[in-house]
């Protein structure tokens, strides 16, 4: 891979003054999580070079994200994304940290793209003794959930080999896309990101996860930002249909929390019903710092703090080192930071709401 080019242009000094501008606004400190007690520390050290630079293209010479996080519709696009998940199966040879891996790209990277119907994706998968295969996977259905805001449902190409997989797409934050346009609204929702969306779709979520996890098993749900809470609605309201196996785990990352009432619903479901699922929230991301955490849920942390906007949307696991800490979730549920964030988003969302963009949401 060719190292960027080291030309700074004028929008990569603006993205940089930006940068800047948000980290000062929200302080570092208040964009940490409480952790637990103990506080012990998983440190993951990947050993690609070739990794490392895919990191660092990330913003690193323009305000362009390349193909992390950022709609694009070129089959080149999806070609090194699946350059990248092959990448991962062979040069990480811990299980865990290939899982983590595979699933952020997966979240960060492929579902970016615009899949067809038909397309096919090699994924690392973890197997019951916790070793990894690489299983092709196929886009069984693309989903539109509202005004073009995609969710992609990927079958094994052996029925039998891997689990259903539903990957939600994170925000686009392109105004000139309709789906851009329609994932930034439903950040904004006064009910809590993206929960209209998931009321919307959810029929059309539930009929497929119903018709493919009655011939392949239960399913595991994937997604960031946007995506990523989108993924807690699903394990929520449709927990039937998820996978509880540890090896099969739903994954979020970088997503925003829920209301009251539905971290209420995840502690009243039975311990031998609730899906096998695992939150990822990065040290110096703001957006996790909305609503009420639930499940098992994991602080990530580099050497070096990040600003809001790489603490978002930055492949973390792609990093030479990154460390791991469990969230003590009742401690950050009632954290200071958390109330004052939460009362934030919430105030600023039913503001623009009344505002006009109630005739924008889905009825």
């Amino acid at each position: 891979m060719d190292e960027p080019s080291p030309d700074f242009s004028f929008s990569s000094q603006t993205f940089r003054y930006w940068e800047v501008f948000l980290s000062w606004l929200f302080k570092y400190p208040s964009r940490c999580y409480e952790l637990a007690e103990n506080k012990e520390c998983q440190v993951l050290e990947n050993p690609s070079e070739s990794l490392h630079k895919l990191g660092k293209t990330y913003r690193f010479c323009s305000a362009s994200k390349g193909i992390t996080c950022r709609v694009t519709n070129k089959k080149k696009d999806l070609d090194e994304t699946c350059r990248i998940l092959r990448l991962i199966y062979n040069e990480i040879q811990n299980p865990q940290l290939c899982d983590f891996a595979a699933a952020e790209v997966l979240a960060k990277v492929l579902a970016y793209r615009e899949l067809d119907e038909g397309d096919t994706i090699p994924i690392p998968t973890l197997g019951p003794d916790y070793s990894v295969q690489m299983t092709n996977y196929i886009v069984d259905e693309a989903f539109d959930l509202w005004n073009k805001i995609r969710a992609f449902g990927l079958v094994s190409a052996d029925y039998h080999q891997a689990p259903p997989l539903l990957l939600f797409r994170g925000t686009d934050f392109s105004i000139v896309r309709e789906g851009g346009r329609s994932s930034i609204i439903s950040d904004l929702d006064p009910k809590g990101p993206g929960r209209s969306l998931f009321e919307n779709a959810e029929k059309n979520l539930h009929s497929w996860l119903k018709t493919v996890t009655a011939v392949q098993g239960k399913a595991r749900v994937i997604g960031h930002s946007l995506g990523g809470v989108i993924v807690a609605y699903t394990l929520l309201h449709e927990y039937t249909y998820i996978s509880s196996k540890h090896y099969e785990a739903s994954y979020a990352f970088n997503f925003p929390g829920v209301s009251d009432d539905l971290t209420e619903r995840w502690k009243a479901l039975p311990d031998d019903e609730k899906p096998a699922y695992r939150g990822f929230v990065c040290r110096g991301d703001v957006v996790s710092k909305f609503g009420q955490l639930f499940g098992e849920v994991t602080e990530i942390s580099l050497r070096k703090p990040l600003s809001p906007v790489r603490a978002h949307e930055q492949l973390l696991f792609a990093e030479p080192m990154c460390y791991l800490y469990k969230v003590d979730l009742e401690e950050e549920n009632n954290s200071s930071s958390r109330q004052f964030y939460s009362k934030l988003q919430q105030q600023t969302s039913s503001m623009i709401y009344e505002f006009g963009l109630k005739f924008l949401f889905p009825n």
